[in-house]
This record gives C-alpha cells, structure tokens and sequence, in this order.
C-alpha cells in the first residue's frame, strides 16, 4: 500500500453515512455528521485499501507486516479483526460481490505472479480462496513487466456474475487493457 500521513483509499458505507479510509497505517471511520475521525484497527500491521461490505457489517483491508501484505477482515459490530489470507504472498485489491457473499482481490500466492482470486463468505467466516486467472508467459517477455502478464484491479459488474480486470497478456508494451470475464476460473 501506499505509505502516507494523509488520508488514502476512501470507501463509501453502503447507506453513504460514513466514509472508511487508510491514514497512518491503520483504517479510520469518519461519520459525516462529525468532525472527528475514529481509528478502526491498531493492528502490527500497515493497513490500507478498506473495502466496505455491501451490508455494512464489516470492512476488508490489506495488512503489510513483515514484508507480506495479507487481507483481513474487520467485523464492525465487534470490532475484531481476522486474518482471511497467509502464506508468503501479497494480497491487496479486495472487492466485495454486489451481495456480499465473495471477495475478489489479487494475489501472489503460490509463486510470486499477479492473479485474481475470489473467497467465499459467510457471516464473516472465509471459504476456500479460488483462483480465476493463470499464470500468463509473456514471450518474449516486457521490458517493464517481466515474463508474466499481470492480472489486476478486480471490481464486479452489478449483476455479481463477471469482473472487469487489467490484464497485459494482449499489450505487452504498457500496463495492458480492459478484460472482463465471467467470475469463475479459466
């Protein structure tokens, strides 16, 4: 994540009340009735990118400690928190499925390449991670890039069904296109 004093990756709350956000390497809330903002997590970790779920009840960021950065998974009515990934890998980019029931995000797991994946959830409890997009050889490979295509910035279309994506595979001379695929693997 990005390492900033100031505000970063805002999130509206579904009922457009509050905003969350990542400032200081934790996740804040400022409620738009107030003029103060409330620190949401305290944990080892440097905390960005918070994605509200579409109920309100809980927010997914990113946690970067020990030079890997994890999601976990803030339940709002409790105040705890719970790692959703492991391993030596880099998380980051969570989106919640319009009804709440799965997240999309990238990660390096298993060998360090860039792909989208989506975990099951239910009332907070993670499933079994799925992987959508494969490794990609890049040949010859970028310059900027390397050897693999990268699969990144995964948000939903409204229906739940597909996910719009950044890809390189087809333009290995920038940071690739828009594709958009159906939310299930290959």
């Amino acid at each position: 994540p990005q390492i900033t004093n100031g505000p970063n990756f805002p999130t509206w709350s579904p009922d457009g009340k509050s905003l969350a956000f990542s400032m200081k390497g934790s996740i804040w809330r400022l409620k738009l009735s107030e003029t103060t903002a409330h620190e949401l997590t305290t944990d080892q970790g440097y905390a960005g990118m918070p994605a509200w779920s579409p109920d309100g009840n809980f927010i997914v960021y990113t946690s970067d400690w020990n030079e890997q950065i994890h999601l976990r998974l803030l339940d709002l009515r409790t105040g705890e928190s719970r790692a959703l990934t492991s391993g030596n890998s880099i998380n980051v980019e969570p989106e919640w499925s319009p009804d709440g029931s799965r997240i999309a995000y990238v990660s390096t797991w298993p060998n360090g390449n860039y792909n989208i994946y989506v975990m099951p959830l239910s009332s907070g409890v993670p499933g079994t991670p799925v992987q959508l997009t494969k490794d990609f050889e890049l040949v010859p490979p970028t310059v900027y890039y390397g050897k693999w295509a990268l699969h990144i910035h995964p948000p939903w279309t409204r229906d739940g069904k597909e996910l719009i994506l950044i890809s390189n595979r087809d333009n290995k001379h920038g940071s690739g296109g828009f594709s958009r695929m159906k939310a299930e693997p290959d």
